[in-house]
């Protein structure tokens, strides 16, 4: 309990020449702020190499926003989609104190409309960056749509990060309309081998929509995958 109320606050986080405040309000936002910082510099810092100023990026799977609060230094629009409702709480209030432009999307990517249970290593009431699609009895019910859904009353993105806990490929799948019509430039896939996700169907998925990728970073229970569309304009 202590811990708890000592680390509440504010904190800057500094990269990539630019600087956003971050709530922190509970262990969770603490953990994921710091774990930000130590382990994403480069990830990030590629992301906003390939945003330009016209550009339009979708974060699916923002957890509290750090990705969205960046790219909207450099992006046109930001849209920040996250399911569990702490953590799109603590994104809109992180939006709010760098008075950014962020739309928040509070539903889950998957590929059926409909309700999904959210699990976690929390108890729901902390931010939580372990959730993921459950059928479990005690998990949160969400809404659920797929990307194809929520894009027929959104811009279509230029730039996509996707991290979603082991959803990977229900994500995919259910932006295929989306992919074969209007497929974003740059994809950042987050492919979590330690929940049973294969990194060489995510890569053969990519391939069918005409995607060319490359791991850009291995952590070796999970995998940060860039996808290129091999015709796709360039910026």
């Amino acid at each position: 309990m202590y811990f708890y109320f000592f680390i509440q606050g504010f904190k800057q986080v500094e990269m990539v020449g630019s600087r956003v405040s971050v709530r922190i309000s509970d262990a969770g936002s603490y953990t994921e702020t710091t774990f930000f910082e130590q382990n994403e510099k480069d990830e990030l810092a590629d992301l906003v190499a390939e945003v330009g100023t016209n550009d339009i990026f979708y974060d699916v799977g923002a957890n509290i926003g750090l990705y969205s609060l960046f790219a909207d230094e450099y992006a046109k629009d930001v849209y920040a989609i996250e399911p569990h409702p702490t953590n799109a709480s603590r994104l809109l209030d992180n939006s709010q104190l760098n008075q950014s432009d962020i739309h928040v999307v509070l539903c889950a990517v998957s590929d059926q409309n409909g309700y999904s249970g959210l699990d976690g290593s929390r108890d729901g009431t902390e931010v939580d960056g372990k959730v993921a699609l459950s059928d479990e009895a005690h998990s949160v019910l969400v809404r659920s749509e797929t990307g194809d859904s929520l894009l027929s009353h959104l811009p279509p993105p230029d730039i996509v990060k996707i991290d979603v806990e082991g959803a990977e490929l229900a994500v995919l799948k259910g932006l295929s309309e989306t992919f074969a019509t209007t497929p974003p430039r740059v994809v950042y896939c987050e492919v979590h081998e330690n929940r049973d996700v294969s990194r060489k169907r995510v890569v053969s998925q990519f391939k069918d929509m005409n995607y060319s990728t490359e791991v850009f970073e291995d952590y070796g229970s999970r995998v940060m995958l860039k996808a290129k569309h091999e015709t796709a304009d360039i910026v």
